[in-house]
C-alpha cells in the first residue's frame, strides 16, 4: 500500500525545460528543478521524464545555480 509522498511521487510529473552548459534541465509541477549531465542530441524540449538519473539542481554548487536562474530568467524555485 502507498502513502503519502509515495503516491505524490508516482503522479510526479518532471518535464524537461531546456539544455545548458551539458545539463538536461527539468522542473516539475509544484516549480523543483533538476539536472542531468547528457550530450545535448539526447534532450527533448517538453517531453516528460521518465528515465530516472535526475538530480535536484539545489545540489549543484552556487555558481551553477546562478548560472539556471539567470538562463531561466531570474526565477529562483528549487534553487539555492
Amino acid at each position: 500500500m502507498y502513502q503519502g509522498s509515495e503516491i505524490e511521487k508516482i503522479h510526479e510529473n518532471i518535464e524537461v525545460i531546456g539544455y545548458l552548459d551539458g545539463m538536461a534541465i527539468a522542473e516539475n509541477e509544484w516549480g523543483d528543478l533538476f539536472y542531468c549531465s547528457m550530450p545535448e542530441e539526447f534532450v527533448y524540449i517538453g517531453e516528460i521524464w521518465l528515465d530516472g538519473g535526475l538530480h535536484p539542481v539545489r545540489e549543484l554548487d552556487k555558481a551553477e545555480q546562478k548560472k539556471i536562474s539567470a538562463w531561466r530568467g531570474g526565477k529562483e524555485n528549487g534553487l539555492l
